[in-house]
């Protein structure tokens, strides 16, 4: 068993002459190296719950937005050829103000007539505020990824016969 690893360290030996040799090196010329990921960049999990996230923003608002138009149109209609009395002056705004997006149900809310058509305004207000915050804030969200994806990434490595450098940008 001796002589064995004798002549098994002798061969190697006599196989290099200057010293033990190197281990293969697992790094290719043409790999480039893993470039850092950019500080403003997001996983790919979040970008796809931030795209959920403005679906779900714009269904909420069109849908609360689509439901007090077309409230406001009917009640237009039904008011065209009344009598200009003050009742009928109130509803008309009221209609008019339900065509403007979240601040219009909130300017609205104190002409109505009893307590529950003043909370239905101010809901339906709260409602298209929350479905166009969930909106802005994935879209800004989505926008400031991609912002980061345009910037410059600089990577460089040292092989065994010399190094390379990279630039890798984006636009």
């Amino acid at each position: 068993m001796l002589a064995s690893l004798a002549l098994a360290a002798s061969l190697t030996m006599a196989a290099a002459p200057y010293g033990p040799t190197p281990p293969p090196s697992t790094h290719s010329p043409t790999a480039t190296a893993p470039c850092p990921e950019p500080p403003g960049r997001m996983s790919p999990s979040l970008q796809k719950s931030n795209r959920r996230l403005a679906i779900a923003g714009s269904i909420v608002f069109g849908v609360f937005y689509a439901a007090g138009s077309a409230v406001a149109a009917v009640e237009l209609d039904a008011t065209r050829h009344a009598e200009d009395i003050p009742s009928v002056r109130d509803r008309r705004r009221i209609a008019y103000l339900m065509f403007v997006p979240v601040f219009g149900p909130f300017v609205a809310t104190p002409l109505g007539r009893t307590k529950g058509e003043r909370a239905a305004y101010a809901g339906y207000g709260i409602m298209q505020a929350w479905g166009l915050a969930m909106l802005g804030s994935s879209v800004f969200a989505l926008a400031r990824h991609r912002r980061a994806q345009r910037r410059l990434a600089l990577s460089g490595a040292a092989t065994a016969r010399g190094g390379f450098v990279t630039v890798r940008g984006r636009f």
